[in-house]
């Protein structure tokens, strides 16, 4: 990666709060919510499995097409960006709300 992008971007994100840990605190926030959302989707999704595992449904016998599309799921959330990055990006366009709490 180019020093020069990564030193611009991390201009970009402290001139937003104007403290670069500040912002820093706020994307890491933000990337915990989006991972626990994505957290909470994938074990929607996958409940169906799940449920037939507990019936005493034991994976071996599950058939090639439910084993397809597990696999399907779980290459889908890989591919998915990181986290941290949609936080970035979602930071620095302004999609992100923060407040600062004065003492």
């Amino acid at each position: 990666m180019d020093n020069n992008k990564i030193k611009s971007d991390n201009v970009d994100i402290a001139n937003v709060t104007g403290n670069i840990f500040e912002s820093v605190v706020i994307i890491g926030m933000r990337a915990k919510q989006i991972e626990e959302e994505r957290m909470l989707e994938l074990k929607e999704k996958i409940s169906n499995y799940q449920e037939a595992q507990n019936d005493n449904v034991i994976i071996e016998r599950q058939t090639n097409e439910e084993k397809n599309e597990l696999l399907e799921i779980y290459k889908m959330y890989e591919k998915m960006p990181k986290s941290y990055e949609v936080a970035i990006e979602e930071f620095l366009k302004g999609k992100v709300y923060y407040r600062k709490i004065e003492h």
